[in-house]
């Protein structure tokens, strides 16, 4: 029995770790579920996880013993030790962590402060 990878659509860190996958050739040890933000799915997944005592997150993996594991980097560090793959030998994964990773995360942090201005302006009126 394979372990569940859950991938929720547009998720720059579900990404992150389908591209290490794919790249490493790991990815057929996983059944992969993507997933739209919002959906039944996304809800119900959330609700399993909860119930297990885990705070959703994703990309999320449900092992084949029923453990759930969340958080990008610590899977990717987890498998690279365990079986052996260098991150730093990775074309494509070096690519996205360094160019298209971080312009996310600084984008996600502008949108965030832009949301608390545009907040802040509106009570002000």
């Amino acid at each position: 029995m394979k372990s569940q990878l859950f991938l929720k659509s547009g998720c720059p860190h579900c990404l992150k770790l389908y591209i290490f996958l794919s790249e490493t050739g790991l990815s057929k040890e996983y059944d992969i579920e993507v997933f739209e933000h919002g959906t039944s799915r996304h809800t119900a997944i959330r609700i399993d996880m909860e119930k297990s005592g885990i705070k959703p997150s994703f990309p999320a993996v449900l092992t084949h013993s029923g453990i759930w594991q969340t958080d990008s980097e610590n899977l990717i560090s987890q498998l690279a030790r365990d079986r052996g793959n260098d991150i730093e030998n990775l074309s494509l994964y070096q690519y996205f962590v360094r160019g298209l990773y971080p312009k996310y995360g600084a984008m996600r942090r502008e949108n965030i402060e832009m949301k608390k201005t545009i907040e802040s302006l509106q009570k002000t009126k």
